[in-house]
């Protein structure tokens, strides 16, 4: 859908935005950015960022969720751009929540991992978790994400304890895909031959519903536990995999991570 209909998309968004029509473009914006960033398709993040000054100024609902979107420009190597989205909208987000997608939170404060600085990152998780719930797993996963950059194993594997189950409960296939790399990451050292298992289903689950995000990080992970501890035949076509996506998407942060 999002291949048949982008030209549309891009279409309907410009004309939006030039004609200060917020109401229509902020929307399309968040929506097209966040289901780019789940196909590694990164244009309609910048979609967003270009809404952030006049939504900035006539101080507009869905400021927060233009400012979420925008901090996964990350991904494309601008990091002090991510974090000064995330600082803006941090402050937002409590009384100007309209719009932000359902367990996307966590990308406040998801770049804080990625740039070596996780207690950003897991302090900006629990007080999200202790005010709001976390019906998508999202959050959960990504603190314990967090906390093993930061070298917290234990916490994390205690963190994600029955989230593969409440992922299940959503229905939702990337939730589910996410929960289990966290899982499988969180157990990689502790029991690599589980991890591999939930990995392998997270990638399964990831290619069944065309979600080249999950299924690229999901490879990488996967093709790295396979040269430690087991093929390294398998390594390689996992490896090849996720390099693939990254490059391909301009994805070039987490292809040197």
């Amino acid at each position: 859908w999002f291949a048949t209909e982008y030209a549309n998309l891009r279409t309907a968004f410009r004309w939006a935005a030039d004609h200060g029509d917020l109401d229509v473009a902020a929307p399309i914006a968040t929506y097209a950015a966040l289901l780019g960033v789940m196909i590694e398709s990164y244009e309609p993040i910048t979609w967003a960022e270009q809404l952030i000054e006049p939504a900035t100024v006539v101080g507009h609902r869905r400021l927060a969720s233009l400012l979420a979107m925008a901090t996964q420009c990350w991904m494309v190597g601008r990091i002090d751009q991510a974090i000064r989205y995330s600082e803006a909208g941090q402050p937002l987000f409590p009384n100007s929540c309209d719009g932000v997608p359902p367990g996307f939170v966590v990308w406040f404060g998801a770049i804080y991992t990625n740039i070596g600085q996780p207690d950003r990152s897991i302090e900006w998780c629990r007080n999200e978790l202790a005010s709001n719930p976390d019906t998508h797993v999202n959050t959960r996963a990504g603190m314990a994400l967090a906390m093993i950059v930061k070298g917290s194993h234990e916490e994390a594997i205690a963190a994600v304890e029955g989230l593969i189950e409440d992922a299940e409960a959503t229905g939702n296939p990337h939730a589910i895909a996410f929960a289990l790399y966290t899982y499988g990451v969180a157990h990689a050292d502790a029991d690599p031959v589980r991890a591999r298992e939930v990995l392998r289903r997270g990638l399964i689950t990831a290619q069944a519903s065309g979600n080249r995000y999950d299924e690229s990080n999901l490879a990488n992970v996967l093709g790295r536990l396979e040269a430690q501890y087991g093929d390294p035949v398998a390594a390689l076509d996992y490896l090849t995999s996720a390099i693939g996506n990254y490059r391909d998407s301009g994805n070039n942060t987490v292809i040197r991570l």
